[in-house]
């Protein structure tokens, strides 16, 4: 038990973390955290069936992050609003953009 004329017990102020850089990235100057995020806006677009603005996003998402590659279920989802929308065009872009990436196929793709 620690009286109030003891120094010791008492706790010193906690001190502010230091802010951590943010990978950015090489192309634009944009942060991963970015790219994230729009995967997860598509992502959630596409399961609330509003195929049109999952693939909208997309073009932005493929615009701005030209080089990066989105996540197996980020695919998914927009090849499935492809399917869903009968879009041959959009499929093609949302193929061609996980060939220039360099995306690895597994085996549910």
């Amino acid at each position: 038990m620690c009286s109030t004329s003891q120094e010791n017990c008492l706790r010193s102020k906690p001190r502010p973390r230091a802010n951590q850089p943010v990978a950015k990235d090489v192309a634009f100057g944009l942060n991963s955290a970015n790219a994230s995020r729009l995967c997860s806006q598509i992502e959630k677009l596409a399961f609330l069936k509003m195929y049109g603005e999952s693939l909208e996003l997309f073009e932005i998402y493929r615009l701005k992050h030209k080089l990066v590659a989105a996540d197996t279920n980020t695919y998914d989802a927009l090849i499935s609003a492809c399917i869903s929308l009968k879009s041959t065009r959009a499929l093609d872009l949302v193929f061609w953009h996980m060939i220039d990436v360099g995306f690895e196929m597994d085996q549910y793709m």
